[in-house]
Parts: C-alpha cells; structure tokens; sequence
C-alpha cells in the first residue's frame, strides 16, 4: 500500500534528507533514524522516500549485520522502488548504494562503475551536489593500479571547469 498519512510523509522526507548528516555525526544515530524510517515503510505503506529508506537497510544489513546476501536483496527491492517513483534524488541514493556500498560484497568490483555513473546523472538531475561528489569519490577510490574501474584522480580534476574569480 501507498503511504497517505501527512506526518508519516512529512517524517520520511525530513529525516531521508538529514540522512547523509546523521551518518557523519553518529553511526548509532544513523541506524536509528534507518529503522525507523524502515519500520514506517513497513507499517504505513510506501512513500518515493522509502526508496532510500530501504537502501539505507540494505547498508546495515551489510555492515552492522555483516549479511550482504540480505542486503543485495533489499537494495535490488530500493532501486525498483526508486525507479517506479521516478523521483532522482531517490534513484541517486539507490543506484550509489548499489555501486558504492553493497555491490562489491558479492560481485566483481568492475560491476560497481556503472551504478555509480547512473547515480552522478540522477544526482546532477535533482541538484544534489554532494552525492555528485560522494559518487566521483567511489569511482576515484577504485581506481588503483589492480582496480582498473574508476577514473584517476588526475583525469578527475582534468574533467571539472573551474571559474577564474580573480
């Protein structure tokens, strides 16, 4: 079922977006705040937040849990939510879980790339600047002589248009 509650869809919304600020600041905070934004998904039906909702289990399934078995199903479940919403910001937060931080566990490496393209493109259609770089950081830190999927830093840097506000 479709979530309809106001609150419930206010909450998914304000505490998807502080997501990324909750995990810097405290890994117990951001697991926290995951399971309850999965226990409301379960609960009061879906919402497009709940994409990333499932995506974030998917990660502490993973690694607080140590089942990336479980966590590729859940991820797989984020990304067909996420694309049935149509909502970018959503896909961004899947497709880089996928490539990021799940995918590697159980597939080749070279198999991540791909996902973290189709994250920059989502994130760079929804303004979100720092999964963009979050994104480019995956691709540079696979990029190691035996890695062979990731752009080298230099070719990064070489890739960005800088302003000149001298």
């Amino acid at each position: 079922p479709r979530m309809t509650d106001p609150g419930g869809l206010w909450m998914l919304r304000l505490l998807t977006r502080g997501n990324t600020g909750f995990l810097f600041e405290d890994s117990m905070l951001y697991a926290l705040v995951n399971i309850r934004l999965f226990e409301a998904t379960l609960r009061h039906g879906l919402a497009p937040e709940s994409a990333g909702s499932i995506a974030a289990w998917a990660i502490l399934l993973c690694t607080a849990m140590n089942d990336p078995v479980s966590a590729a199903q859940f991820v797989r479940v984020s990304i067909q939510h996420a694309e049935a919403s149509g909502d970018p910001e959503q896909r961004c937060l899947c497709y880089m879980t996928q490539g990021g931080i799940i995918g590697h566990w159980r597939n080749p490496l070279a198999e991540s790339r791909p996902w973290i393209e189709k994250a920059i493109q989502a994130s760079m259609e929804c303004g979100l600047v720092e999964y963009t770089g979050y994104c480019h950081s995956h691709l540079c830190f696979r990029s190691g002589r035996n890695l062979r999927i990731g752009n080298p830093f230099y070719c990064l840097v070489r890739s960005v248009a800088y302003e000149d506000d001298t």
